[in-house]
């Protein structure tokens, strides 16, 4: 049977909203409306790869600029990429690192250490090398290649299993991707020790049932109303675990009524979610490959056509690259850096009106702005859409 979490209350009482005012309010809360943005702490659990990393960011706030990220992650120090639900890799503000590492250490451990598993490294040999690692670092950043050559040679049986350890030890908790390499397009990193690079932070502050109750949270906070599934889906944690963490939220939290369906909401975003008008958001946005948005919940329904799914999402449930138009996908889209010229590629599910290509061409704009690319081509395409997941 399946388990629940349930609120005790008069659900004759319970407030009822339409789908158009909830994505509304969430087209708002995750920073989609321009003219009304929501708070900038609402958008938690954005993924860490490039270039999602710095697309969901712009997608947001038309004024962000790439190397603010960059800063926040190198100069700052306040947020750090990490492996964490459902093994993905998000970008943590560092103020909730201890709640997200105990909160996803079990699933960062076991998916790690079944590829270094893979990979041939026995336990002991895990042990000595990881030391070697620390030891290599000391206070300073560094590459796999960087760390490889700073190893004694004693460890040269090693060396094509080091990237292997690394990964473990950020999973640990022991090591942080501490800097990017390259450009905005750039997925190789440089770590460092987490007692270097983050000294005030102690990841054993809090107990993992606590950081579980955080992590619930900071998901409703960014993406309620949601259901219990969606939680369980978005978090990649055990359904008894899930149950657990809604229920030390329970003072916390309150039940609406979402077209007959029922959701948990924070009690504090029930005035402003009531407040929001009764209609369909406004806009036309790219959300890019694996956007925190597209990746909130377990049913897509709110959002996408069912006829659509399979455009958008693969058979692990990642979303590509996709067009939001008035708070529903209505389309995909692909975005080519190369040869000193950004080509922006788009299909629409339906036929596609003027208005939406100038809005692209807009969005085209902006982003040789943002990249500092002086060419730019838009391109129409017929569906499907040669996309990469």
């Amino acid at each position: 049977m399946r388990q629940l979490f349930c609120l005790e209350g008069n659900t004759a009482l319970t407030d009822q909203f339409s789908l158009a005012q909830v994505n509304n309010y969430l087209w708002r809360r995750q920073g989609f409306d321009w003219e009304h943005p929501g708070p900038q702490d609402a958008i938690f659990g954005i993924y860490a790869a490039s270039p999602t990393c710095y697309l969901s960011h712009l997608v947001r706030d038309p004024k962000f600029r790439f190397e603010s990220l960059d800063e926040e992650i190198t100069q700052m120090r306040s947020i750090v990429r990490r492996r964490a639900m459902r093994y993905a890799i998000f970008l943590i503000p560092v103020e909730h690192l201890p709640s997200v590492y105990q909160a996803t250490k079990e699933q960062a451990l076991a998916g790690e250490y079944k590829i270094h598993k893979l990979a041939g490294l026995s336990d002991d040999g895990y042990i000595e090398l990881s030391a070697a690692v620390e030891n290599a670092l000391g206070d300073s950043t560094m590459g796999i290649r960087q760390i490889n050559l700073a190893l004694p040679n004693k460890f040269n049986e090693f060396r094509d299993t080091l990237q292997y350890v690394v990964r473990f030890m950020c999973a640990e908790g022991r090591l942080v991707r501490a800097k990017v390499k390259g450009d905005w397009k750039g997925n190789q990193y440089e770590y460092a020790r987490t007692s270097v690079w983050l000294p005030d932070v102690n990841l054993a502050s809090i107990t993992p049932a606590q950081g579980r109750v955080n992590l619930a949270r900071l998901y409703l906070d960014s993406y309620g109303p949601a259901t219990q599934e969606d939680f369980k889906w978005w978090s990649g944690l055990k359904t008894d675990q899930v149950i657990s963490a809604l229920a030390g939220l329970e003072d916390e939290l309150i039940t609406v009524i979402v077209e007959g369906q029922e959701y948990l909401l924070l009690e504090k975003h029930r005035d402003v979610l009531a407040d929001t008008p009764d209609d369909p958001p406004d806009g036309l946005h790219l959300l890019p490959l694996l956007d925190a948005y597209l990746m909130a919940y377990r049913s897509r329904d709110r959002f996408l056509p069912r006829e659509h799914y399979d455009t958008i999402y693969d058979k692990s449930g990642n979303g590509t690259y996709t067009i939001f138009e008035d708070g529903r996908a209505c389309g995909v889209w692909d975005l080519i850096d190369e040869n000193n010229q950004i080509t922006l590629k788009a299909a629409f599910f339906d036929r596609q009106a003027d208005s939406r290509w100038e809005i692209l061409k807009d969005w085209l704009d902006l982003l040789m702005s943002v990249t500092g690319v002086k060419k730019g081509r838009l391109v129409q395409c017929p569906l499907p859409l040669d996309l990469k997941f």
